[in-house]
């Protein structure tokens, strides 16, 4: 760039005293080689504006796919913090269902032994209940023997 400010000013400065014969050709040429030298640097600056550019492209394209890997991340974290929510909310329901049965079976262990007990009375009245029967057929057995002995022995008197 320095050189082709050099090269527009050579030839500005040409303007206000044009040269002539062998100058003029050398000031061509000295011109000519100017201007190649401004092209060459030119297209040198391009060049480098250039991988300048595809660098920084490159950049943002890694920057980009560093994001994305991040989001991509951050939603796997967050896809299994809430499996684990609902992991533990799933357990937590199956534990409230579980202590609500073990409720429910001591309730009905509670009313099991109360019909136990309800039932070992009744058996326990009935025995009893069994044996003043046994003992009152015991008795009306003996008396119906001895009614029967006295009724036997009355027959045969009165014969």
């Amino acid at each position: 760039m320095h050189q082709l400010h050099e090269h527009l000013a050579f030839v500005a400065g040409m303007q206000n005293t044009p040269p002539q014969g062998e100058d003029l050709a050398r000031a061509l040429h000295i011109a000519g080689e100017r201007v190649a030298k401004a092209e060459a640097a030119a297209r040198n600056q391009l060049a480098l504006a250039e991988a300048e550019q595809q660098r920084a492209m490159n950049a943002e394209a890694r920057e980009h796919q560093e994001e994305l890997l991040l989001s991509d991340a951050q939603t796997r974290e967050l896809m299994a913090e809430q499996r684990e929510i609902q992991f533990d909310k799933k357990t937590g329901q199956e534990i409230k269902n579980l202590r609500s049965m073990l409720e429910q079976a001591k309730v009905l262990v509670q009313k099991s032994k109360a019909e136990l007990r309800r039932t070992q009375s009744a058996l326990q009245e009935s025995r009893t209940e069994l044996q003043r029967t046994q003992a009152a057929a015991l008795r009306a057995r003996e008396v119906l023997q001895e009614a029967t002995r006295t009724g036997a022995a009355q027959h045969m008197l009165c014969r």
